[in-house]
């Protein structure tokens, strides 16, 4: 284990100018969390810096380091991940594609690292995508596009702008949040707005529901949530904004978006022809790790992925 920190020390993290704390900036937490990764790929937790205390949850129960995704875990994709980190709070955050066993998952991961070591980690593994799922993250382009220091925003600013969007989910109201027009947001890798639902899929529905999904998936962030059709999502609670990269220009969140098994049905808003939706939601919460991209002040992209978890339970980090 020194061996291991002191080559951690040497290739991603710098020491102070007194020796005497370990200070770990952008490059450092990236560096950690790429041998997090690398070491989770081989299935084997010795060839990270992981504290030997270290606090382990996956799906919100805590287990020991080196059980739970890390028997099965196989390489992680790049070209389907996301990548924030946050000096300030000293912690990391991925979301992307993995194998486990050979099938693809979702991974959320946040670490936090302290004095070189890792301190913390939180897996939320979304299991069982369709396969359609994953080819849809390579599309996430935008989140890779650098954001200029002109075009960015404070830190207070960008939590504000994230706050404003779990508000605007909550009330079904997008004028809530400060969105781009041209917003993409994906969710459970797959592309949601102004993005066509494959036919495929279409033709299974029902009229009805044809005429509503059409119209929905043409429409961009802000004009989604004001249909009112995410209104079966009761509450964002607890929202945890977490991890802000202000370099990035990008802010992670893990919520826990809360289905308490009330709203089966929902009005529907904006959409020609739809006064109402179904939404058969049993009681129920996702455990979620939420992405906002922020530009010139206005969200250009939100990722979201999560677990499905029974309702009521709780994060593990409360």
């Amino acid at each position: 284990m020194i061996r291991t920190l002191a080559a951690l020390a040497a290739a991603f993290c710098l020491w102070t100018q007194g020796g005497a704390a370990f200070a770990c900036d952008r490059a450092c937490l990236v560096g950690v969390a790429n041998t997090y990764l690398a070491a989770l790929a081989a299935r084997d937790p010795t060839r990270a810096p992981i504290a030997s205390d270290a606090k382990f949850t996956e799906n919100a129960a805590r287990i020991r380091v080196g059980e739970g995704l890390w028997y099965g875990a196989g390489p992680s994709r790049w070209d389907l991940a996301i990548m924030a980190a946050d000096p300030l709070n000293r912690q990391v955050g991925f979301l992307g594609a993995i194998a486990e066993n050979d099938v693809p998952v979702i991974l959320i991961l946040r670490l936090k690292v302290e004095d070189g070591r890792i301190t913390e980690i939180e897996h939320r593994v979304e299991r069982y995508l369709p396969p359609r799922a994953i080819a849809a993250l390579t599309t996430a382009e935008i989140f890779k596009r650098p954001v200029p220091r002109r075009e960015r925003v404070s830190r207070s600013e960008m939590v504000r702008i994230a706050d404003a969007y779990f508000n605007a989910l909550e009330q079904g109201d997008g004028s809530i949040a400060p969105f781009s027009p041209n917003c993409e947001r994906y969710e459970s890798a797959e592309r949601t707005s102004n993005a066509p639902m494959p036919e495929e899929r279409l033709a299974r529905m029902s009229e009805h529901d044809r005429t509503f999904w059409t119209a929905y998936r043409a429409m961009g962030c802000a004009d989604q949530i004001s249909t009112n059709a995410l209104r079966h999502i009761n509450a964002l609670d607890p929202r945890r904004i977490l991890i802000v990269d202000e370099e990035a220009s990008m802010v992670f969140s893990f919520p826990t978006f809360v289905h308490r098994g009330d709203i089966q049905t929902v009005e529907i808003r904006n959409v020609p022809g739809v006064t109402s939706l179904n939404f058969p939601t049993p009681p129920s919460d996702t455990h979620a790790g939420e992405i906002f991209r922020i530009r010139r002040g206005q969200i250009e992209g939100v990722q979201v992925s999560g677990a499905r978890v029974p309702y009521g339970t709780k994060t593990g980090w409360e």
